[in-house]
This record gives C-alpha cells, sequence and structure tokens, in this order.
C-alpha cells in the first residue's frame, strides 16, 4: 500500500494541474509558477514529486520513456531534438530498434545536455551530437499550443502519446544529412548504403537549403556521391552552384577507391553504380 498521502493543499492540488504525468518539470519552471525551493523539498519528501537529479522534477507514475525525455525538454525550451537515424526511423525511414542491447537515441543541440537525460530511462543510451552541422541559430521552442517550432521546415512536429504530445524532429532531409555527419567514425558506410536505397523522395528544395548552410563539406560530398548513387531525384533539381564542396581529398575509406567527381574515398564495394 501506498504510503503517500492524499493532497490537502491548494497549490498542490494545483501542481498536479499544471505538471501533467509524464513531463519533466525544471526547478525554474516549478519556481516560475511560485513553487519555492522549500515547497519543492517538502514534495519531494511527501512523495508527490520525484527529484530525477539537480533541478529536474517530476510527478511519481510508470517509468519514463525517451519520448517523455525530449518532450519536456522542449516543453523547457531547450534547444534540443531528436534527428539523424532517430528521427529517420521515426518517419519510417530507418529501423528504430538495434537486434539487441539498449536503443540508443540521438539528440542534437549545441547547448550542454543537462545531466539527468542520462540516467531517465533505464533501456536508453541517449547520444548527444553538439556539433554544429549547419550554421544557423539554434531552435526555439514555444510553449504556446504545445511544442511549436519557429518558421523553420527543417524540424517537423511528431505526434507521440495518449495526450498527442508535439516532439519536433529533423525532418527526413535533415535527418539524413546529420547521420552522414557520423561516416564513416560511428556509423559504417554500409549502414548509410542502405538507408539511401530508401530515400529516393527527398525534397529538393528542402536539400538545397540545407546543403547550402551545411559546414560539412564531408557530410554534403557523401550526400551527393549516394544521391547519385541511387539516383535521388534531388540531385539533378537543384542549384549546385550555391553549395561549396570545398577543395582536395577525403580518404574516408583507407585501402577504398577514389571517386574522383567528389574527392572521397570510399569502400571498393560501394564504388560501382547500384
Amino acid at each position: 500500500m501506498s504510503t503517500v498521502s492524499r493532497p490537502t493543499d491548494t497549490k498542490l492540488n494545483h501542481l498536479q494541474t499544471i505538471l501533467p504525468e509524464g513531463v519533466v518539470f525544471s526547478s525554474r519552471q516549478l519556481s516560475a509558477s511560485t513553487y519555492s525551493r522549500q515547497l519543492v523539498q517538502k514534495y519531494v519528501a511527501g512523495g508527490w514529486l520525484l527529484r530525477l537529479g539537480r533541478g529536474a522534477y517530476r510527478r511519481p507514475g510508470a517509468p519514463l520513456k525517451w519520448e517523455n525525455v525530449a518532450y519536456s525538454l522542449q516543453q523547457m525550451k531547450l534547444p534540443f531534438y531528436p534527428g539523424g537515424e532517430t528521427a529517420l526511423g521515426l518517419v519510417g525511414r530507418a529501423h528504430q530498434l538495434p537486434a539487441s542491447g539498449r536503443q540508443t537515441v540521438h539528440i542534437y543541440g549545441s547547448a550542454k545536455l543537462p545531466l539527468w537525460v542520462a540516467k531517465a530511462v533505464s533501456d536508453v543510451r541517449f547520444r548527444h551530437h553538439a556539433e554544429e552541422l549547419f550554421d544557423e541559430p539554434p531552435p526555439f521552442w514555444s510553449r504556446t499550443h504545445g511544442s511549436t517550432l519557429i518558421s523553420d521546415p527543417t524540424w517537423e512536429p511528431y505526434r507521440w502519446g495518449a495526450w498527442d504530445w508535439n516532439i519536433h524532429i529533423s525532418c527526413a532531409e535533415r535527418a539524413w544529412l546529420e547521420f552522414l555527419q557520423d561516416v564513416p567514425a560511428k556509423a559504417g558506410f554500409d549502414e548509410a548504403d542502405e538507408l539511401a536505397s530508401g530515400l529516393r523522395t527527398l525534397r529538393p528544395k528542402l536539400m538545397e537549403a540545407l546543403l547550402g548552410r551545411c559546414t560539412s563539406f564531408k557530410v554534403k560530398r557523401l550526400a551527393f556521391w549516394l544521391g547519385e548513387r541511387h539516383h535521388h531525384a534531388w540531385v539533378s533539381k537543384i542549384n549546385r552552384e550555391s553549395i561549396s564542396l570545398g577543395e582536395g581529398k577525403r580518404s574516408l575509406a583507407p585501402g577504398g577507391r577514389l571517386i574522383k567527381r567528389y574527392n572521397i574515398t570510399v569502400p571498393r564495394h560501394l564504388a560501382s553504380d547500384v
């Protein structure tokens, strides 16, 4: 039997309203709602709040999923979002779950990820990508009517859960370039090639915009090479003149074959057309 008593004070009753089950609140959010540090500590001691780590609280309830964490970060107006392979999986372009072991969720954002995130979900490993792949300001999330992204089509809403929460994730085009950032150090050429085979409907306007502000010559060269290899329609429909591919060779696969058009070395078994 639970040792937690029923709430009796007005502020505690109000807390149940403003803090939905499954959402993590920061101490800053609680303070803005007129809950002092002492009052929060009282609720933690009474079992009405759970402390996940420094400055992070939730109501007692079912174990969190990674989507709870992503949604909560955006509700805190922090510049983080699921991207790369995780976002490709959410839009049906990649497998999300590994054959065995813990699921890896790829979270993007140049700010420092709060420490509580790492231990929030026991069967998930959050991999934080802090590198700035695009020349752009960090995303700004508004809490008006849920998580809302301000004026950038390269993020899109993913609706999740019984409450139909909006979690903003990378669109397929952005997620593809984010994934290529990991090739070959943390993602293999064969995996990239397999993903590329299912990405023939990437939108030319978004690809042109993203490649134009992409800061990685490697990523842009890989995108063009794999796009041509798998006959992606966007390759022939964008204006290449505004997209710099840099100079010099990039040896990405020791002992591989040089793709002269893009000055990248790739594995020999992938050097020919599909």
